[in-house]
């Protein structure tokens, strides 16, 4: 993908159908972006703050999600949050906000549109969990927490949820993959390793991360 004055391009996510979505950056100024049959179209949220939207994930019916910055009231007077959405096939986007939470945050979306992330109470940072601020979520219709597991972040799921992989940090240095099989949460067994991470599982149940040794 070679874009005029483009400083940065992340792709981050591909469908079975061979279209791609991720974020591009011009100057400081960046965008999420969908790749199909050849077309590329930037995404934007509406509304949302020039410049901070992302696309993080696509599923073979068109359905992204991704993440922006708004508008907010977070604790210590800043007036930014950064929020998730949902953009059907069609171009239509739909916020997604975890309730009462500061920062939310929308990684991949399954088949069928279950749509996996993480929350935070205070800040936005990935790492922010030692005090427990960051939790995933799986959405279908409405967010809610899938498991009492403080420090977790949701990265991959498949159809219908049966598998969903992610990381853990029990503190903000440290973190672990994981995956959770029909409800079963549990951490993945890599030899010798220091740190893991879990991004994304296929349909067979094979999982794609990386560790630290």
């Amino acid at each position: 993908m070679d874009l005029p004055s483009v400083i940065l391009t992340q792709a981050l996510s591909i469908n079975d159908e061979g279209d791609i979505v991720g974020r591009y950056q011009v100057g400081s100024v960046g965008h999420g972006f969908l790749l199909s049959d050849g077309t590329f179209t930037t995404i934007d949220y509406p509304g949302g703050i020039s410049g901070t939207t992302q696309a993080h994930g696509i599923n073979p019916e068109g359905v992204v999600v991704g993440l922006y910055t708004g508008h907010g009231t977070i604790v210590g007077g800043d007036a930014f949050r950064t929020r998730a959405y949902l953009r059907d096939a069609s171009g239509n986007f739909t916020a997604i906000d975890f309730p009462g939470a500061e920062n939310t945050f929308a990684i991949k979306v399954s088949p069928t549109g279950q749509v996996v992330g993480c929350y935070h109470h205070q800040g936005s940072d990935f790492a922010v969990s030692g005090g427990g601020t960051m939790h995933e979520y799986l959405y279908q219709s409405g967010a809610s927490p899938s498991f009492a597991v403080p420090g977790t972040m949701h990265n991959g799921i498949t159809r219908h949820g049966r598998i969903i992989v992610g990381v853990v940090f029990p503190t903000p240095t440290t973190f672990y993959a994981y995956n959770v099989e029909d409800g079963d949460y549990q951490l993945l067994d890599i030899p010798n390793f220091i740190s893991s991470d879990a991004r994304d599982v296929n349909p067979s149940g094979e999982i794609v991360g990386f560790f630290v040794g």
